[in-house]
């Protein structure tokens, strides 16, 4: 049940973004089968990834609706080192190399990816050029992120759930009149009143 209220929620956000924002979503032409498989490898991915590990479901669920299929073709240049980047790629098929150059120009290979994993996230985080380049050494498909549409999903869904924790202390009574409480503090075990009653 969690599960699909999560994606109820990411659907409702999505959908939300794209009438006001004007922006597109590709949707899995794939069978059933090969989009809960994909599903499970992007949530797989991305749950291993360090910046998306204090998300929660809701928002996991709406930046798996949100990524975008991307073809491609071997010997295809996905990211290359010292152009700004806004994007954040999942490999679903394919083999990847990573290049980096040194101040000669020298490039050097320093990883491969093998039908799966993940980079470009310093895209979503930061404004700066890209620190290496990734080529397809394959065809194959990955999945990909806009730093827009990330940062419009955190904040949009933060403050949803800051509404919504707004709306709930509203309704305990304790918290009613925020004057009683305003001016009190607990210091060690004894209640200090900062103003005369």
């Amino acid at each position: 049940m969690r599960a699909l209220s999560a994606f109820i929620f990411a659907f409702a956000i999505v959908n939300f973004m794209i009438s006001t924002c004007g922006l597109k979503v590709q949707v899995f032409p794939e069978s059933d089968a090969v989009k809960r498989w994909m599903r499970l490898k992007l949530e797989s991915t991305l749950k291993d990834n360090l910046l998306f590990q204090g998300l929660d479901p809701e928002q996991m669920s709406t930046i798996i609706v949100a990524m975008k299929k991307v073809p491609v073709k071997i010997d295809e240049e996905i990211i290359t080192q010292g152009a700004y980047g806004d994007f954040f790629y999942v490999i679903i098929t394919g083999i990847f190399e990573v290049f980096i150059k040194d101040a000669d120009g020298k490039e050097s290979l320093v990883r491969t990816y093998n039908n799966g994993g993940s980079f470009g996230e310093l895209a979503l985080m930061y404004s700066q050029p890209r620190s290496a380049t990734v080529k397809a050494k394959t065809a194959g498909s990955v999945f990909a992120l806009d730093r827009k549409l990330f940062l419009k999903i955190v904040i949009k869904s933060a403050h949803t759930r800051r509404k919504i924790h707004q709306e709930l202390l509203r309704r305990v009574s304790l918290f009613e009149d925020p004057n009683i409480y305003a001016n009190t503090f607990i210091k060690g075990n004894r209640k200090v009143y900062l103003s005369s009653r």
